[in-house]
């Protein structure tokens, strides 16, 4: 068995940490789009965190615990993040997030993703099994 622990490609899937502190264009962003991972090492809450981008401008961050594992990994170019928009949540069933007559509140709304997570042969090197 070659790799005892580890597939070259992973899918997690997860939701967008802290939109409610960023001024998302909810308008902008859809299913399918992808998120740019950046890690963010020198930020004051937690240094392993990781930043998601849409169009060039912040929308939150990858969860703490799954930023935690994913760290180190991009950190040391073991592997590679593809962040894609799986689905907004916070929709009416008319497809709207408010209805009209109702001021529009974002603390609702949120973003599923899927994580594709393409690790380099030297990490996984790392799960053979020696013995």
């Amino acid at each position: 068995m070659p790799y005892a622990m580890k597939k070259p490609i992973e899918t997690i899937y997860s939701k967008v940490a802290g939109t409610t502190f960023y001024n998302v264009n909810w308008d902008a962003i859809g299913k399918g789009d992808f998120l740019e991972a950046v890690r963010e090492p020198s930020n004051p809450y937690d240094s392993n965190a990781i930043k998601l981008l849409h169009n060039g401008k912040q929308i939150g961050h990858i969860k703490k615990e799954l930023a935690a594992e994913l760290a180190p990994m991009m950190d040391n170019k073991l592997a590679g993040v593809l962040v894609e928009v799986q689905e907004i949540t916070g929709i009416t069933q008319l497809g709207l997030f408010s209805p009209p007559t109702q001021p529009k509140s974002h603390k609702n709304r949120g973003i599923n993703l899927s994580i594709t997570i393409t690790y380099q042969q030297e990490y996984l090197n790392s799960f053979i099994d020696k013995g």
